[in-house]
C-alpha cells in the first residue's frame, strides 16, 4: 500500500510500530494526536535497559527500570504480541490474529543481548533474578567481565564502586575499550579512571564463547550468572575467575523480516534504509533504531533521534512536503562509572569528565527523562 493511499473521510492514516524501545515509544507518542497508532510490543512492560547494570548491583532501583506502556498513547493502543511475520501489507502476531490496512509501517525490532543487559522476558523473575544477582556479585572474588564495549565497561563500574577492593578484569578483543572509533583522550582518560578503580584490563585478547551463551542470547533466555571457580584461556594466557559476565554485543532482531524483507537487509543482518530512514524500495516504510543500518553507534539517544525523522517524514508524506534526511554524526558515548564518575565524548571529539557525566548521566541514567517519554506510568507490580 503506498503512501498515497487515502483513508475514509475523517478517520486519521493508520501506523503501525514493530517494537516498543526507545525509538518505537517515542515515535508512537509524537504521532498519536495525529494519527491512529498501533505499536506491537511483545512484553507487557518497558525495559530502561540503560539503567540495567546498576540493577544488578541495586535491586531496588528495579521499580523504577521495568515501566508500563498504559498511559504512553491516549488515542493509540498496544498490542502485546511477537510479530511472527512483518510485510509491508500485513503484520502477523503470535496469537493468530494479524494486522492490515495500514498506510505507514515503522520497523524498530532492536536487538537481543544477555540478561541483565536486556530483561528477562517474564516480568515475575525480575526481582528474584537480580537480587540473586547482586548476592552472587557480593559472593564472588574474581569477576571477569568478556567484552569491553559501553555495557562491559559500565557493568565493571558498577561493580567496582559498590563492592570496592574486588577483583575485576575485563577482556575485550580491541585495541580500544567502548567503540574502535573513540577517540585518543577519551581511550587515555577511561584507561586511567578504571585502572584507579581497580579495574584490570586484556586488551586486543580473545576468548572462547561458550555455544550456550551465544544461544541464551539469541533465544532471549534467562543466563544464570553462578559462583564457580574456574580457569578461563584466553590467547594471552589464563585468566582465572569465579564469576563471568558475558558482553558480547547484540543479536539482530530480524527473524521476522526474512519473507518480506529478506533482500533489504545487509550482510550483518540489519535493514537497509536511505537518509530518509525508508526501507528500501518502500516509500510508506520506515526503520529505526538498532535494527537499521545506518552507520552509527547503536544507542537510545540515535534510536530517539531517528523517531523524530521519522515523525517528521510520515508527516511531510501526508502534506506533500521534501522529507527529511538524517546525518549521522561523529562518535557521541556517555559511559557511567558508578553513580559519581564517568566519560563523554562528544560528536566534535570533546570530552566531558566524570562531574559533567555524572551530572548528566551517572547520578540518574535517564530515568526520570524516560519515565516522562511513557507519561509517567504507573508503577507495575512484581
Amino acid at each position: 500500500m503506498s503512501s498515497s493511499s487515502t483513508s475514509t473521510l475523517g478517520e486519521k492514516k493508520k501506523v503501525v510500530i514493530i517494537g516498543g524501545g526507545y525509538g518505537g515509544v517515542t515515535l508512537a507518542a509524537e504521532l498519536d494526536a495525529k494519527f491512529d497508532v498501533t505499536l506491537v510490543e511483545k512484553r507487557p512492560f518497558f525495559f530502561h535497559n540503560v539503567a540495567a547494570l546498576r540493577s544488578a548491583v541495586e535491586p531496588e532501583l528495579l521499580k523504577k527500570v521495568f515501566l508500563s506502556y498504559d498511559s504512553l498513547l491516549k488515542k493509540g493502543r498496544v498490542i502485546y504480541q511477537t510479530a511472527t511475520e512483518i510485510g509491508p501489507n500485513r503484520i502477523a502476531l503470535g496469537n493468530g490474529e494479524e494486522i492490515v490496512g495500514f498506510h505507514y509501517l515503522v520497523i524498530a525490532t532492536g536487538t537481543n543481548n544477555m540478561t541483565p543487559f536486556k530483561s528477562p522476558l517474564e516480568l515475575a523473575s525480575v526481582t528474584p533474578y537480580y537480587t540473586s544477582l547482586k548476592e552472587n556479585i557480593g559472593r564472588a572474588t574474581k569477576v571477569l567481565i568478556v567484552g569491553g564495549g559501553a555495557v562491559g565497561v559500565e557493568l565493571a563500574g558498577e561493580i567496582a564502586t559498590d563492592f570496592k577492593g574486588k577483583s575485576i578484569t575485563i577482556v575485550h578483543n580491541q585495541e580500544r575499550l567502548v567503540h574502535p572509533n573513540v577517540g585518543d583522550k577519551f581511550n587515555k582518560q577511561l584507561g586511567q579512571k578504571l585502572k584507579k578503580m581497580g579495574i584490570t584490563t586484556m586488551l586486543s585478547t580473545s576468548i572462547a564463547i561458550p555455544d550456550t551463551v551465544i544461544a541464551a542470547r539469541n533465544n532471549q533466555e534467562t543466563y544464570p550468572y553462578n559462583v564457580e571457580l574456574k580457569t578461563y584461556d584466553t590467547d594471552k594466557g589464563p585468566v582465572e575467575a569465579d564469576l563471568v559476565f558475558w558482553s558480547i554485543g547484540n543479536k539482530t532482531n530480524n527473524e521476522y523480516l526474512q519473507t518480506h524483507f529478506a533482500t533489504q537487509l545487509d550482510q550483518a543482518g540489519r535493514i537497509k534504509v536511505n537518509g530518509s530512514l525508508q526501507v528500501e524500495g518502500h516509500d510508506n516504510v520506515f526503520a529505526i533504531g538498532d535494527i537499521t543500518n545506518v552507520d552509527e553507534l547503536k544507542t537510545s539517544y540515535n534510536a530517539a533521534y531517528h523517531a523524530a525523522v521519522v515523525s517528521k517524514n510520515i508527516q511531510a508524506l501526508e502534506s506533500k512536503k521534501k522529507l527529511s534526511v538524517h546525518k549521522p554524526s561523529g562518535v557521541m558515548i556517555s559511559v557511567s562509572l558508578g553513580r559519581k564518575d564517568g566519560i563523554t565524548q562528544l560528536p566534535n571529539g570533546m570530552i566531558l569528565g566524570g562531574f559533567m557525566t555524572a551530572a548528566v548521566k551517572s547520578k540518574g541514567l535517564f530515568i526520570s527523562r524516560f519515565k516522562k517519554a511513557l507519561n509517567n506510568p504507573k508503577e507495575l507490580t512484581f
